[in-house]
């Protein structure tokens, strides 16, 4: 590759991760007093319901660095997608799908129960407008009180990005816009209250 053409391809890059954009909200109505570190939380990730829209290898960063992230605030994690549920592998995923939430829940109590969850975690995403390479989404955080099966707290959080080759291009890159987002509002919402060293 010439040095031409590594000038040319560099800002390109560049903005492919610039054009991934997570903004979240909180939902307000909902006072929590949920505190994340020390706790168990069971995450069930249904991105994968649109892992042709945000690429399979993003869908598996988001995942991924979830997980990091959390037990690096001291929370215990343990994760399912809607493919590795056994409903999901008996599913066939094409066009619009209702996901069994409550099904796939008691399905893996068992697993709660091997990790000592005191939340759920559960992600869907719950709209996606494709209008050309532009693509746009909203996707619901719910943390669940596995005790009382109550909505401890939740965020939507919308963004849009443009494809410029693939689905997957920059798919760490556009994880950790996720993630990072997800945390920060976590933290805001007072979810890490009482950690050593890593609220700020």
């Amino acid at each position: 590759m010439t040095t031409t053409r590594r000038a040319i391809l560099a800002p390109m890059v560049l903005g492919v991760a610039a054009c991934a954009t997570a903004n979240f909200q909180t939902n307000t109505k909902i006072e929590t007093s949920a505190r994340l570190p020390g706790a168990g939380v069971f995450i069930y990730s249904f991105l994968d319901l649109r892992d042709q829209d945000f690429g399979a290898a993003m869908v598996q960063q988001v995942n991924a660095q979830l997980v990091v992230q959390l037990n690096a605030r001291g929370v215990t994690t343990d994760i399912i997608t809607f493919r590795e549920s056994s409903r999901g592998r008996a599913t066939s995923v094409t066009g619009t799908v209702s996901i069994p939430v409550d099904n796939i829940i008691r399905d893996n109590l068992a697993r709660e129960q091997v990790l000592g969850a005191d939340y759920r975690l559960i992600i869907v995403p719950s709209d996606i407008t494709i209008y050309g390479a532009n693509h746009s989404y909203r996707l619901i955080w719910d943390l669940i009180d596995v005790r009382t099966g109550e909505i401890v707290w939740s965020a939507n959080m919308n963004g849009n990005r443009t494809v410029w080759w693939n689905q997957n291009e920059d798919a760490e890159g556009r994880a950790e816009t996720f993630v990072s987002g997800l945390i920060a509002e976590m933290t805001s919402s007072g979810l890490f209250a009482g950690e050593r060293g890593l609220e700020a």
